[in-house]
């Protein structure tokens, strides 16, 4: 038995551990129990565990986190996850708009669930020195708090913001959680018609005392459609006249850090296929996904050049690692890919196509990536189409919302094959999954009209519904929570787990 071994011994076996095994463990005995609470099992699974599938979004550097609150970490992220496929009803509030008014232009969250971005002119409307602005309010608040925390720099242009990129900035530095948010302001009477700024968002201070602060740290003038930003790269595409007639896309890769508005450093790549989802991945690559292939590029080196300048016949570039899908997509539309997760020791990335669902897995020590069917999702391909519905798909969710018809939701969370699964890829039998069609509160409470989008949070499956009276003025959010202990205890189903202690474990 595990319990007749020397306590170190049984230490580094739960390092090694799964979390469900650890929830099983610290219910066996006290003894156990005690040695579940181990602070360097918690950072483990928090930071270097390869079943988990995003990096925990930290408010300061771990070593300030008691081991209550990194079990918090851990396990209010993985129950939120179990609780999109739950027939338990998840936390639901409503709240008004608060002190500003709420952006009718747009709306992100930023990585985490925490902090909702708005925009729109009504801002303007409201308090003139608040043209092109970005209002922020605070989600975990109980009152919803919100402030101004970006004023547009363009007065003298009609630049309006159209766009915005937002990724957890994860270089050193003396603060805490930092984003970088991209956005992309839009005027056609202008040349050049584009421009694109790049901010940094700090949040300072911890718990309800958090504030947000904002710099701008680049600033460019561009003449394509940025698609896609990570880490210090953007990809912009546009149309090239002299290959035209046969409807090939291409796309320009920028370093916006090292760029200027007169001198852009960037590369750029031919699309051959026009009907293609393509991403910046980590460590300088590219994935495109076509009709019949999926392929890893590497980034063309990137030279120094005016920010007009176009090349209408890109040198080919020859895939590092290429895959063939079959049959083939049966509508463009089936590709709905997900931002790339970028794990301890792999990157990985799914995507939609026909009624399946795929998940692409790069591991970081140069060995062969790997593509599994991860699950089977029958009229997945049908659901997709209709009305018009706008599709988000995260690493290990999917989230629909029909454009035209009853407000309501289509839900999924799916899982990942375990690392002997990857291992021995033919062990992995792909499960069927269904669609969970759900209409929260703030679906009954809003018009049947699809402009207003809902957002998700990724990594922590909260999502934002928007409350309208009519079709121009939203008036407030429902916020969904699916965290609960209650959807870890339904995972657990051979368990003899009890509420109580899981309680304990949770800030709820």
């Amino acid at each position: 038995m595990l319990i007749s071994l020397p306590t170190g011994i049984i230490l580094e076996v739960c390092r090694i551990l799964g979390w469900r095994d650890i929830l099983r463990v610290s219910e066996t005995c006290r003894t156990l129990f005690e040695i579940s609470q181990d602070r360097s099992i918690w950072i483990t699974l928090a930071h270097h565990s390869p079943t988990l599938l995003y990096l925990p979004i930290l408010e300061a550097p771990i070593d300030t986190y008691t081991t209550r609150e990194l079990k918090n970490l851990v396990l209010r992220n993985i129950s939120s996850t179990l609780g999109w496929n739950s027939s338990r009803k998840p936390q639901e509030r409503t709240v008004p708009q608060g002190e500003f008014p709420i952006g009718q232009g747009g709306r992100i969250l930023l990585p985490g669930g925490r902090w909702l971005l708005t925009w729109g002119s009504n801002l303007a409307d409201h308090n003139p020195n608040y043209y092109q602005a970005i209002s922020a309010y605070d989600l975990d608040s109980p009152e919803l708090a919100s402030s101004i925390i970006y004023k547009g720099t363009y007065p003298e242009s009609d630049m309006v913001l159209v766009e915005t990129f937002a990724q957890t900035d994860r270089t050193p530095s003396g603060v805490g959680l930092a984003f970088t948010v991209g956005l992309i302001f839009e005027d056609f009477n202008e040349f050049p018609p584009m421009r694109f700024d790049v901010l940094r968002i700090e949040q300072r201070g911890h718990g309800l005392e958090a504030k947000l602060v904002t710099s701008t740290i680049k600033s460019l003038s561009c003449y394509e459609q940025v698609v896609d930003m990570l880490g210090d790269y953007i990809m912009m595409s546009y149309w090239t006249s002299a290959i035209l007639h046969v409807s090939h896309c291409q796309v320009k890769i920028l370093n916006w850090r090292t760029s200027s508005s007169n001198r852009h450093a960037l590369s750029f790549f031919n699309i051959i296929e026009s009907r293609a989802d393509i991403r910046i991945l980590p460590e300088n690559k590219i994935l495109v996904i076509e009709g019949s292939r999926i392929a890893i590029y590497g980034i063309p080196e990137l030279r120094w050049t005016k920010p007009s300048e176009h090349e209408d016949y890109p040198i080919v570039q020859q895939p590092i690692w290429s895959a063939s899908l079959s049959p083939e997509a049966q509508n463009f539309n089936m590709f709905k890919s997900s931002k790339p997760s970028y794990g301890p020791f792999a990157t990985r990335l799914a995507f939609t196509r026909n009624d399946q669902i795929y998940g692409l897995v790069i591991p970081h020590d140069g060995r062969t990536p790997a593509l599994h069917v991860l699950a089977t999702v029958p009229a997945l391909s049908s659901h997709l189409t209709v009305d018009f519905a706008r599709v988000i798909v995260c690493i290990d969710k999917i989230y629909s919302k029909p454009f035209l018809s009853e407000p309501k939701a289509s839900m999924l969370s799916f899982s990942w094959p375990e690392e002997a699964d990857l291992a021995q890829p033919m062990d992995w039998v792909p499960p069927i999954l269904h669609l969970m069609y759900k209409q929260f509160a703030g679906h009954r409470m809003s018009v049947k009209l699809g402009y207003y989008r809902d957002v998700v949070d990724e990594v922590s499956g909260r999502v934002v519904i928007p409350l309208y009276t009519n079709q121009t003025a939203i008036r407030g959010w429902s916020v969904v929570e699916f965290a609960h202990p209650h959807f870890l205890l339904s995972s657990v189903p051979s368990s003899n787990l009890s509420l109580s202690p899981l309680v304990s474990w949770y800030a709820w």
